[in-house]
């Protein structure tokens, strides 16, 4: 059975601007009144991704990639370079004029936002179905409005280009050809695209590789002749050419970094930190506003700044390494434990990042991260569609996202780019309760993701 695909119509874009709107006004109205809408968290705009915004204010002194905690304390890895290069080239563009580049970012925020509900409403195959969206929309605002319309760190960035590789990752699945039968061009472009997610993010990397895997195993299963290598680039040979330009992207960054600190640091040399921070520095290794006050960015880490300042990073770092690491071998039971308590945080059960945090917040936000998890297990254990592509491509990324920040370090800002994944996970789920209503007289039971996204 095959069904229409459904159009974005004006009302749809009508419904997704009012909701955006609305968000933005009721941000604005925090900002110009902290103490108004007291369910809200502060503020955090003019921060612009606090250690980015110190390295593009570095590269745009001429300092290079440095400084990442407001103290001329030399070269970083700290951060992966892309944001922070977006950041200097606002700044030239606005004069330095650090006001503009906030209203830049914030705009930037916005857009991206539209763009990820745009896609997602045009996802349904079925006009009727899209009052799903219109519910579960609302909820999304709500679970993200502090990270998305109260702050300009690289969020934003990260959805973007998460969202870009699901809508990749989704055609390749679909499409019924091998990837080896795909164009020069277009691997080539799958590579530098890789290379790029990667400079934005080694998490989004690793989701780039997951996505690599996955379309390999569709490949197997639809195309049993993948092994053969023909003149016009089979498998063995569009792969190469992809690792090629995925390399090509990232090794400039890579070999910077080499000659900075004289050993490998791929993309980012935090990973030490971040580890040491959840272990030693948090009492159940799920981070929250407490947290903030022994970084080295923030005004109440002057210690650890001071530390970052005298040591350098690389010594910094390597000191954070052996304490962790000897903290984790002399009682690996507590890091199982924590390890743990990240992941019901990132899968299960929402913990609040601010003490002071509403309770309607809060439920929002454990409906926002559950229920998606309750329909991934519901679908591998009751549904006989789970190899829909938009579920396969779903769960990869979100998986593949939090599985690092499970092992490491976790709180909510790091999930912010898994919205449209569980924008869909919830509007599957929603369809069993929905459905019923308004094809009663056509369906039995529900309908099939087939017969809900397009696939």
């Amino acid at each position: 059975m095959t069904f229409p695909r459904t159009r974005l119509a004006n009302f749809d874009l009508f419904i997704i601007a009012l909701l955006v709107s609305f968000a933005i006004l009721i941000a604005n109205i925090k900002l110009v009144s902290p103490s108004r809408i007291p369910i809200l968290n502060a503020d955090q705009r003019r921060l612009l991704g606090a250690e980015h915004n110190s390295v593009a204010k570095a590269l745009r002194s001429g300092r290079g990639y440095s400084d990442p905690f407001r103290t001329n304390s030399g070269p970083t890895a700290w951060v992966a370079p892309i944001w922070p290069t977006a950041l200097a080239t606002i700044y030239w563009l606005c004069d330095d004029k650090e006001q503009n580049v906030v209203e830049w970012s914030f705009t930037f925020n916005h857009c991206v936002v539209l763009c990820v509900f745009v896609l997602y409403v045009i996802q349904f195959r079925r006009d009727t179905l899209k009052i799903i969206a219109y519910f579960v929309l609302p909820i999304a605002l709500v679970a993200n409005f502090s990270e998305l319309f109260q702050k300009t760190h690289d969020t934003a960035l990260l959805l973007l280009l998460n969202t870009t590789l699901w809508t990749w990752t989704h055609r390749l699945v679909s499409t019924k050809t091998g990837f080896h039968q795909q164009s020069v061009g277009r691997k080539a472009s799958w590579g530098l695209f890789g290379g790029v997610l990667t400079l934005a993010s080694p998490i989004l990397g690793f989701s780039w590789a997951s996505c690599s895997v996955l379309t390999l195993a569709q490949l197997f299963r639809t195309d049993r002749k993948v092994n053969e290598l023909n003149p016009q680039g089979g498998f063995l040979s569009g792969s190469l050419l992809v690792i090629a330009c995925f390399a090509m992207v990232i090794a400039p960054w890579t070999l910077r970094n080499f000659r900075q600190f004289q050993h490998l640091v791929p993309i980012k040399s935090n990973a030490s930190y971040e580890l040491w921070q959840s272990q030693c520095s948090d009492a159940d290794g799920v981070l929250d506003l407490s947290f903030i006050r022994t970084h080295p960015w923030s005004s109440h880490g002057v210690g650890e700044r001071s530390n970052y300042t005298r040591l350098g990073e690389t010594a910094f770092l390597r000191d954070k390494h052996d304490t962790v690491w000897e903290d984790i071998l002399s009682n690996p039971s507590d890091y199982g434990r924590r390890v743990w308590n990240r992941f019901v945080a990132a899968l299960l059960w929402y913990q609040p990042y601010s003490p002071t945090e509403s309770k309607l917040m809060i439920v929002t936000k454990r409906f926002w991260i559950l229920f998606p998890t309750v329909v991934i297990l519901s679908q591998l254990l009751f549904r006989a569609d789970h190899t829909a592509p938009w579920y396969l491509v779903s769960l990869t990324i979100t998986l593949s996202c939090l599985a690092p920040y499970i092992a490491v370090s976790f709180y909510e800002r790091y999930a912010t780019p898994l919205l449209l994944p569980r924008l869909l996970f919830i509007s599957y789920g929603l369809s069993f309760i929905f459905v019923p209503f308004v094809h009663s007289k056509h369906v039995c039971g529900s309908l099939s993701s087939e017969q809900i996204f397009l696939s």
